[in-house]
């Protein structure tokens, strides 16, 4: 065997070792062989080891490479199971993905084994894994899963870290979907610093054979409550726990049995330090209860939330009790949303509404594109109505988004659509206006005949598709009748942004002013003649449709359908 000396050029020593190797191959017995295969794993790894040591990204100090670990980890506000894009993790994989950074080399390792956030994610059904999580987190704030179980004892790994759970979500066997827990604490830990609290069963929504949830006898899961609650979900549950719903700052709840909306409206009533709420298919089994003038105010709320997918929810009725402060944000989607906010007639007045500035129209958002980058059966894309308002001295402006897939733009619909608007929508505010029209859809008619003086930007963007010429004729006139009428209620216009596709014979003229890549629907004739003071820029680049602070969180998304 040949050693090797600091004196030594390595490679005249490796020369000497593989000669060596050569001269004396028929002598060597089995175990002389594994004696072999053992130094040689043992120098490869001396090796790679040194050459891993020139990689760029091992020159970072080892705080900077913790601090990229901990950058790829969900957001420290991510309470729910879901990942950035609201897709549904699988704690399992998670959990493997994090065990995956020990296996890239020892300095990957050992930066990650003192990282105690990286093993803060505790699940109950992997046994093997959660006594070395919990090794690893030290005194990391824990976020644990476990699957809640009548006839067992539950989270009994957790006893001796419970004080470091932060974020605790608890899943309701198929079996145990119907039970309620008892007037005992049910659990062997106890869990007085969570913050979070989530509740999700495992059985199909609207189940009649269940219990309906009784909002007035909450249940008690620990000896000494949840003083340190924040957020709570409830998700497809018959029963509530105990919690100082007085603290709480954000409320889901989605399916489950049904609530009588007196019931909701006293439990909301309750959590006056709410400041998001979002109600998904929450089944409101009476709304008679209430008397006409009941009103909850929740001062502190920005912003509400109310996914509908089902017709005979009455979830609407919410926004009828509900009294929203001047900077709230309200989200109104689903396939049943317009179904539902169109049969509340009158539309209550929503004070908050006053503040909204700005508008946008967008028809078609759901339609798929073609490899050609063209829309495809635009008709059938629904709408989303977007509106905010000017930031207060204290923060953010009001802002609503009314997202309805299904919106199809008969006549009955439109109607009921420009009404909701009229509802909603100060006109007489609005300072810009982003619309989108598509074919199969009435050109600005959900403008109305509205006057709008302070209305100084309006942009207009036609992804009406090539057709029969008489076809193309008409949905040009249709929308220079749309167009002109809007001009003629908007005294303060400064500027009009026109985007269309259409063909270069349609051009009539191009002045002083423009920046046209390809011609306009609208030309310059048309404008001058009724507007000779608004500038006016035409481009094929359609500027995006959404209007900061209306956009859903990706914390909501998981609670649509």
């Amino acid at each position: 065997m040949i050693f090797l000396q600091a004196n030594n050029d390595p490679n005249v020593v490796a020369e000497r070792f593989l000669d060596g190797l050569q001269r004396g191959q028929y002598q060597l017995g089995l175990d002389k062989l594994k004696e072999l295969d053992a130094t040689v794993t043992m120098v490869l790894a001396f090796v790679r080891n040194r050459m891993n040591n020139h990689a760029s990204i091992n020159a970072l100090p080892p705080e900077l490479l913790a601090l990229i670990f901990q950058y790829n980890l969900p957001p420290p506000d991510a309470y729910l199971q879901f990942d950035a894009k609201g897709t549904r993790v699988q704690v399992w994989n998670e959990v493997k993905s994090r065990i995956t950074l020990t296996h890239v080399c020892r300095r990957w390792r050992a930066v990650a084994l003192d990282l105690g956030c990286l093993w803060n994610l505790i699940d109950e059904g992997s046994s093997e894994a959660t006594s070395a999580f919990l090794a690893r987190a030290n005194t990391a704030p824990l976020q644990a899963h476990i699957t809640y179980a009548a006839n067992r004892l539950v989270g009994v790994d957790l006893i001796p870290q419970s004080k470091n759970i932060r974020n605790l979500f608890l899943t309701i066997s198929q079996n145990d979907r119907s039970t309620i827990p008892s007037g005992n604490p049910e659990f062997v830990f106890n869990a007085p610093n969570v913050e979070c609290l989530s509740l999700t069963t495992k059985c199909s929504p609207y189940d009649d054979r269940r219990p309906l949830i009784d909002l007035h006898s909450p249940c008690e899961l620990f000896s000494q409550g949840l003083p340190r609650l924040r957020r709570l979900m409830l998700r497809n549950m018959c029963w509530i726990p105990a919690a100082p719903y007085e603290q709480l700052t954000h409320l889901f709840i989605t399916e489950g049995t049904s609530i009588p909306l007196v019931a909701l409206l006293g439990f909301l009533g309750r959590c006056s330090a709410l400041e998001t709420l979002v109600l998904v298919d929450v089944y409101i089994a009476s709304s008679s209860a209430v008397p006409h003038d009941h009103r909850v105010a929740l001062p502190r709320l920005n912003r509400l939330t109310l996914g509908i997918g089902g017709a005979l929810l009455s979830m609407r009725r919410v926004l009828q009790y509900v009294v929203l402060p001047p900077t709230a944000t309200l989200r109104v989607m689903g396939s049943k949303a317009f179904h539902a906010l169109s049969h509340l007639q009158p539309f209550p007045e929503l004070a908050f509404t006053k503040g909204l500035d700005r508008l946008s129209v967008d028809f078609a958002p759901h339609a798929h594109a073609d490899a050609g980058g063209r829309t495809g059966n635009a008709g059938t894309g629904g709408v989303v109505i977007r509106a905010s308002g000017s930031p207060s001295e204290g923060g953010a402006g009001p802002g609503l988004l009314l997202d309805f897939p299904t919106y199809r733009g008969t006549a009955q619909e439109a109607e009921s659509l420009e009404q909701l608007m009229r509802s909603l929508i100060p006109f007489e505010r609005l300072v810009e206006v982003r619309y989108r029209v598509c074919r199969g859809q009435k050109p600005l008619h959900l403008l109305g005949e509205g006057c709008m003086p302070a209305l100084r930007v309006f942009r207009l963007v036609d992804v009406t598709q090539a057709g029969p010429a008489e076809e193309e004729e008409a949905a040009r006139k249709a929308l220079v009748d749309g167009v002109a009428q809007c001009l003629r209620g908007c005294s303060g216009l400064e500027q009009l942004e026109i985007w269309n596709r259409l063909a270069a014979h349609l051009q009539e003229g191009v002045g002083d002013g423009w920046q046209c890549q390809q011609p306009t629907l609208l030309g310059e004739a048309f404008l001058r003649e009724h507007r000779t003071d608004v500038r006016v820029r035409a481009e094929t680049c359609a500027p995006s449709m959404k209007i900061a602070g209306t956009e859903v969180d990706w914390v909501e998304r998981p609670y649509e359908w």
